[in-house]
């Protein structure tokens, strides 16, 4: 009988108010994620596309216990895996063909939101300024003495043009890897699973939890962010700099109320569309 109701109850929500609720589901957000990784992953197979997320888990593993055999076996269980769940969640209910749009359409306008929201407060702490004049500066002492100045001036120009535009077959692959890995390691884990366990631990006294989830809550916000913004200069291939560091903390930082806000799946997506957008326009 439980199992009937709540099959009438999902095929009742319908609408936004049945988007909105769907795409908060932890079931529905890990369905319509998983094309992300599938996408990602195949894509690291195409000659000349191997650069991997710095957050990626599954490639830098799956190797060690078997080579290319192992990656591919792992791509084989996520395609399956990815088509289960579809399958699942369309024949349920929980989920629209219509809902995908919607969710591009979202991801859109929070990816807007997010770069002129983040790009307005470092203005209003003018680092923008500090950036731009760093570069201004380090161009008028290099025609003095190029060879002393031009890293500086290389680093503070870096901070405030635009990432590198790379093909879109490529932004593709690279967003989609960041869109799910990064999402789950910065949000999923080191966000969502802090504050479920504030939420489940501890007094059940209704002003001690909610003291107990805020103070957590911000912690982990504060701290996923940082090291968010730490990992992009993993590897050392890009030169660290004020500008660039606050503006990916300021994103994860709306990453995260996103992800606690609208779930795994809007933020995934979110952030994977940004992404594609930043890297080839």
């Amino acid at each position: 009988m439980a199992g009937r109701g709540s099959g009438r109850s999902v095929r009742a929500a319908s609408g936004l108010k049945g988007y909105w609720a769907a795409t908060r589901s932890p079931l529905v957000g890990v369905a319509v994620t998983l094309p992300l990784l599938l996408v990602y992953n195949v894509g690291l197979l195409v000659p000349g596309n191997d650069q991997m997320n710095a957050a990626d888990l599954l490639t830098r593993i799956a190797p060690q216990f078997g080579g290319l055999k192992a990656v591919l076996i792992a791509n084989a269980v996520l395609a399956l895996t990815s088509l289960v769940l579809l399958i699942v969640v369309f024949r349920k209910g929980l989920f629209r063909g219509s809902w995908w749009l919607l969710m591009v359409l979202e991801g859109v306008v929070y990816g807007v939101v997010m770069a002129v929201g983040v790009r307005w407060i470092l203005g209003q702490a003018h680092l923008l300024e500090v950036a731009q004049a760093a570069v201004q500066a380090g161009s008028q002492a290099a025609q003095g003495a190029a060879a002393a100045v031009a890293p500086a001036a290389d680093a503070a120009a870096e901070a405030v043009q635009p990432a590198t535009r790379v093909p879109l077959f490529q932004a593709i692959v690279l967003s989609a890897g960041a869109g799910y890995w990064e999402e789950l390691v910065f949000r999923l884990f080191l966000v969502g699973l802090p504050v479920f366990a504030a939420l489940r631990l501890g007094s059940k006294d209704r002003l001690a939890r909610g003291l107990r989830v805020g103070v957590v809550g911000l912690l982990s916000i504060a701290a996923s962010s940082a090291v968010f913004s730490l990992l992009h200069y993993a590897g050392g291939q890009e030169v660290p700099g004020a500008y660039s560091f606050w503006y990916r903390t300021l994103s994860g930082v709306f990453f995260s109320a996103l992800f606690l806000s609208r779930g795994f799946a809007v933020a995934s997506w979110t952030h994977f569309l940004y992404d594609v957008v930043v890297m080839s326009l």
